[in-house]
């Protein structure tokens, strides 16, 4: 039924954006440790969307 289906979607669409967040937090401590000049630059930019 179209409740069922809401529901999945919603339960992805959040292990989606659960995702999302992990892995810009991880990218972005990576480029701290590694590269200061890049880190820079991606925090300037809108670089996740």
């Amino acid at each position: 039924s179209i409740k069922y289906m809401n529901m999945n979607i919603k339960k992805m669409w959040s292990r989606h954006m659960v995702f999302k967040w992990t892995q810009r937090k991880t990218l972005i401590s990576f480029l701290f440790n590694s590269n200061k000049k890049f880190s820079k630059i991606v925090q300037g930019t809108d670089f996740f969307l």
